[in-house]
């Protein structure tokens, strides 16, 4: 076929137009030969279709003749069947040569349109992070320990993918999956971050589409570049991959640390902070949190140091992985470095410290006795035992 089509003039186009069905025939149409008429005389049809002459009447003799001699003719005959399969779009005139002014037709032939093909042209990582990395940045002139492209368990990271049809035919609904991968071949053998829906893709259009997957638990802590595959399957699906050539980093699940043992403060509340210590051989998380109340000591109490209405509310717990778990109990009654009259500790109420790396953490509190309930952000005072705290971070993880 190849050798046919490299002809020219109508040599080629009587050659192309009398060849046999084949694989290129989609649909074949039927016309009725009647007495002075063709039935349908009009008839669009797409490329590759067949067109079948079909005489059976029995009275006139009558042909199939070619305007511009685009095949050859069928013979003149009461009875007959004639087909010529289409692979060239374009309007094809005929008629009847004994009944030329009665017996005319046109068949159509629309170029078919060609599979759509889908290209996953460019992959962005948008941001920074999630609110997390927000805090981190936020934080970052007390604590210097803002990140960028860190990015933890649970955080979102919000993705770009540019998509383009490259085809002549409409793609229908598919996906993109994103994935991480230690380097730039992504494949489904990378650790999968989520799959999304991408609507109809018109032929021609490229499409700009962001998402925001999601680091899982179990993903090791390192380097990794973000990728994504299409599900749309066409005769290239090559081109269905991209990756973003700027690596990001996974901490893996931060676990709380004796490397957190120090004064951390909710941002705003100044005069005020909490203690930690983490003790992991006892498996004990303490903390302290240097407050005030609103119930004085009794009058026959001598202040020997400070304002006798500060007090100390301390936590203690244990831990699983980044979370603390914590019971509140509130102490009163002390003077200080006196034996009298005793400290009294009463359990008022539960905190839960939720770490998110060695400098920023999420505490809620509730005590119910007093209708009291929040969530506050908390970020450790001074940087120096970061390092350490990471480093036995990376060393715990699994």
């Amino acid at each position: 076929m190849n050798g046919i089509l490299i002809l020219t003039g109508k040599l080629a186009i009587v050659l192309l137009l009398l060849m046999p069905l084949t694989s290129l025939a989609q649909t074949t149409h039927t016309v009725t030969v009647g007495d002075n008429f063709f039935s349908p005389s009009q008839l669009t049809i797409q490329v590759g279709d067949t067109v079948r002459w079909v005489n059976a009447a029995g009275g006139n003799q009558h042909n199939v003749t070619s305007n511009t001699s685009a095949w050859t003719a069928s013979q003149t005959a009461s009875s007959f069947t004639f087909q010529v399969t289409f692979n060239q779009p374009g309007a094809f005139g005929y008629f009847c040569t004994v009944h030329p002014s009665s017996m005319q037709g046109t068949i159509t032939v629309q170029a078919a349109a060609t599979a759509a093909e889908v290209e996953l042209v460019d992959l962005t990582v948008l941001n920074q992070g999630s609110a997390l990395q927000q805090n981190q940045l936020q934080a970052s002139a007390v604590t210097g320990t803002a990140k960028p492209n860190a990015f933890a368990p649970g955080d979102s990271i919000s993705v770009e993918a540019v998509i383009r049809n490259n085809g002549n035919a409409s793609a229908g609904e598919f996906s993109i999956t994103y994935y991480a991968s230690a380097n730039t071949v992504i494949n489904t053998n990378d650790i999968a971050l989520g799959t999304f829906p991408v609507a109809i893709l018109a032929a021609g259009v490229t499409r700009s589409q962001q998402n925001q997957p999601t680091v899982p638990d179990n993903i090791p802590a390192g380097q990794y570049f973000i990728g994504g595959i299409l599900s749309f399957s066409d005769s290239n699906n090559d081109n269905n991959t991209a990756v973003d050539n700027v690596s990001v980093s996974f901490v893996g699940l931060f676990l709380v640390n004796a490397g957190l043992n120090d004064v951390w403060a909710s941002p705003g509340k100044d005069g005020q902070g909490i203690l930690i210590a983490v003790f992991p051989d006892a498996g004990v998380f303490f903390s302290a949190w240097f407050t005030f109340d609103s119930e004085r000591p009794p009058p026959s109490a001598t202040a020997i140091l400070g304002e006798p209405g500060q007090r100390w509310i301390t936590m203690q717990g244990g831990w699983a992985g980044n979370t603390a778990n914590l019971e509140i109990f509130s102490s009163n009654g002390g003077v200080f470095d006196s034996a009298s009259p005793p400290t009294i500790n009463v359990a008022i109420g539960t905190m839960t410290i939720v770490f998110h790396d060695c400098g920023n953490a999420t505490a809620s509190y509730s005590i119910p006795s007093l209708g009291l309930m929040n969530t506050i952000p908390l970020i450790r005072i001074v940087a120096d035992n970061i390092p350490l705290c990471e480093e036995i971070n990376s060393a715990l993880q699994p």
